[in-house]
């Protein structure tokens, strides 16, 4: 696509993000909210300014992989570790309630195991970016609540992978030995570098005295970090959106990369911002018009039944009550890394059209009123997260 044509397109939406964001920001919604707005407004199914998605959404692997990058920059193993029931027990717990539900619920309406399995995965996974700019906007995320939900949607991306595999697998898609081997072996490796990244008190990054005088050439060694992890687990033929977030979990391990996260995050903004934007394109209006009464009550389901699993999963593993809702709230809605494995179906003929389409609208609904959804919560239990 030419260079003039894109010209307009970027403009005007950069512009949109610009006015939305601000009116948003007033009246205190968050700006991945505005972000999807925006996509809605300018796609095919609203004023119909961008015909072609697939312009922006070129972006949208570069925005998941700088999200998860930055999502592990916030993580501390050792503080992860001494709270590893909820992140880790929970996940499990939370995965397998959801699946059990709609497996349920699937047995009404006859569907195929691969389907049910499939939508149970996409609703047991919660956003990460919502949920994480949620909570360093109110200043929660060192709390004890936003600790044990920051654990919970770092196991739920990291349970991604052998989600996607086994769906693969399930679809008949038999994967090769050299590939199994490949995967085993990246597997290895990973689980030694963060037993390295524990045991080492100190890690210090080559050649960083080369970076530190040069604005330039940090932007270029923070990036090669990035997307060097990133192609290495690709590799393996394993996730790069998890070589983005061991790649954070790395720098975060070191003691002098402030600039790294200084350096990136303006590309972070931006690329995690046409995601969102991209992901707003995809949504039909008219089928949510015609189709709103299902629609919203699937959300209202989702949201109920959501927090009640991890709210109950919590309280299991010893929270407290007021913890426990919080938490089930924050975990309430659906996540931006579902649109991965829905895709997987997509492609694999798993899910009808208006299945899709379905799905694709109570993920953008939930995205969009889960902070109207938290705010309630932290209204009725009167907590804003404790320490």
């Amino acid at each position: 696509m030419h260079g003039e044509t894109l010209i307009p397109l970027y403009t005007l939406v950069i512009f949109s993000i610009l006015i939305i964001g601000l009116i948003f920001k007033t009246i205190r919604i968050p700006y991945i909210v505005a972000y999807l707005f925006v996509g809605i407004l300018l796609g095919p199914h609203g004023i119909g300014f961008v015909k072609e998605t697939a312009l922006l959404g070129q972006f949208e692997m570069v925005g998941l992989i700088f999200l998860l990058f930055f999502v592990g920059m916030e993580i501390s193993l050792e503080k992860l570790l001494k709270s590893w029931k909820v992140p880790v027990i929970g996940t499990a717990i939370q995965v397998v309630s959801t699946v059990g539900i709609v497996f349920l619920m699937g047995s009404l309406f006859d569907w195929e195991f691969v389907r049910a399995l499939l939508i149970g995965f996409v609703i047991s996974i919660s956003s990460t970016a919502v949920v994480i700019k949620l909570l360093n906007e109110s200043e929660q995320h060192d709390t004890h609540v936003g600790r044990n939900v920051i654990g919970v949607l770092l196991v739920q991306d990291i349970a991604l992978v052998p989600m996607i595999i086994l769906i693969d697998l399930m679809q008949g898609k038999n994967m090769s030995p050299k590939n199994l081997i490949l995967q085993l072996i990246g597997g290895v490796l990973i689980v030694l570098m963060v037993i390295f990244l524990i045991r080492k008190k100190e890690i210090h990054l080559p050649f960083l005295r080369y970076f530190k005088d040069h604005k330039e050439m940090q932007i270029f060694g923070a990036l090669a970090i990035c997307f060097g992890m990133v192609m290495a687990t690709d590799l393996f033929k394993l996730s790069p959106l998890l070589g983005a977030f061991l790649a954070g979990i790395y720098v975060r391990a070191t003691r002098e990369t402030d600039w790294i996260h200084i350096t990136l995050e303006p590309f972070y903004i931006f690329f995690v911002a046409i995601f969102f934007v991209s992901v707003g394109m995809m949504l039909d209006l008219n089928f949510l018009l015609e189709n709103w009464s299902v629609i919203l009550f699937l959300v209202g389901l989702v949201f109920i039944f959501n927090t009640a699993i991890n709210a109950g999963m919590m309280r299991m593993l010893g929270e407290s009550w007021r913890d426990s809702l919080l938490g089930g709230a924050m975990l309430a809605q659906v996540g931006e890394f579902s649109f991965v494995i829905l895709g997987v179906g997509e492609q694999g003929g798993i899910v009808t059209d208006f299945t899709h389409q379905t799905i694709l609208s109570l993920i953008t609904l939930t995205l969009i009123l889960s902070p109207g959804w938290i705010a309630l919560f932290k209204r009725l239990t009167g907590s804003h997260g404790n320490k």
